[in-house]
Parts: C-alpha cells; sequence; structure tokens
C-alpha cells in the first residue's frame, strides 16, 4: 500500500507542477507571489508569501532534525572508537549538530543576493537525492545480510498487507513532503 501511496503523491505532484507552470504562462509570472496577486488579489498574494515562508521553514526544522539525529549514529558506526560527548548521540551532541549545520550550511545560504546563486548547490542536492535512492535500492537488492531472500521478503510483504485509516494518516507527511522539495 505504501508503494501505491507513494506513487499517487508523485501523480499529484507531477499534476499540481503542470497546474503551476500553465497558471505561469497564462499570467507570465515567475513566482507563486505574482500569479497568487494576478489571479487573487493582494491578500491572497501576501497569504501566499506566508505560507512559502512556513513551508521552507518547516522544511530547514526537518533537516535540521534529521541531520542531529542521523549523523552521530552514522559517525559512530563508521569510526572504531566511540565520538566525544559533544559530538555523541545525546543531548548535547544534538546542540553541536544542530549548530554546526545552521552556522555552517544553512546561514551562508542565506546570504545571496540572487537566488540564481543557488543553481549549483540545488543541483548537488539533486544528485545527492538520486544517489541516496540507488544506494537504498543496491542495498536492499544486493546485500544479503540486511536482505538474505528477496522472494521471500516480497512474499511476506505483500501478505501482511494492512491498509488501515491511522496507517495513511501516519505516512500522509512522509508522502507529501517528500515531494514538496
Amino acid at each position: 500500500m505504501g508503494v501505491l501511496l507513494i506513487a499517487f503523491g508523485a501523480a499529484i505532484s507531477v499534476y499540481t507542477g503542470w497546474l503551476v507552470v500553465k497558471c505561469a504562462e497564462y499570467c507570465d509570472a515567475t513566482r507563486y507571489e505574482d500569479i497568487a496577486l494576478k489571479l487573487y488579489g493582494r491578500k491572497c498574494s501576501i497569504f501566499t508569501s506566508v505560507m512559502i515562508l512556513l513551508t521552507m521553514l518547516g522544511f530547514v526544522i526537518a533537516y535540521i532534525v534529521l541531520l542531529k539525529t542521523l549523523l552521530p549514529q552514522t559517525l559512530q558506526a563508521l569510526m572504531t572508537k566511540d565520538l566525544p560527548d559533544f559530538m555523541a548521540d545525546t543531548t548535547g551532541g544534538h546542540i553541536f549538530w544542530s549548530a554546526l549545520f545552521c552556522y555552517a550550511v544553512v546561514f551562508p545560504l542565506t546570504l545571496v543576493r540572487k537566488l540564481s546563486a543557488l543553481r549549483f548547490s540545488s543541483l548537488f542536492s539533486f544528485f545527492c537525492g538520486i544517489y541516496v535512492v540507488l544506494v537504498l535500492v543496491f542495498v536492499c537488492l544486493c546485500n544479503r545480510d540486511i536482505n538474505p531472500d528477496l522472494g521471500e521478503s516480497l512474499r511476506k510483504a505483500s501478505s501482511e498487507f494492512n491498509v488501515s485509516a491511522s496507517g495513511i494518516f501516519n505516512s500522509f507527511p512522509l508522502i507529501v513532503f517528500s515531494f514538496m522539495y
């Protein structure tokens, strides 16, 4: 069911992206705010700006939470020694990694004068996303320590096919945000 929901989310994302392009062409606009201004007026343009700001803030917070949680665990798995306490998977380590990420990555990206200056970092992040997807697929299909028998895993997953309203609502934010960035 998860694959179907992800495919449905992807289809809706493609459709809404196509609608935004059509509206931009119709309104001769290049920003969401310009489209909202021409179609609905100034109040809707301001509302659109606030919603985009909140969405971007949510993404930044999600990335900070993800990084502060996963980076200490990843480094610990790669290293033979324990990480120092200020870098470990502790509250202090989470504060360290959050501050480092904010001041070393997020803050410099906010200093650019033109949005076009971010095109290279956006391209880099796109290729990083493709790399992560390929690694996950490769590990799932080829690493027999993680997945000893692919056929048995697929049969087990299909036999445990359980659809519930709770499961759909729990997976909905993941599916929506998977296709929003």
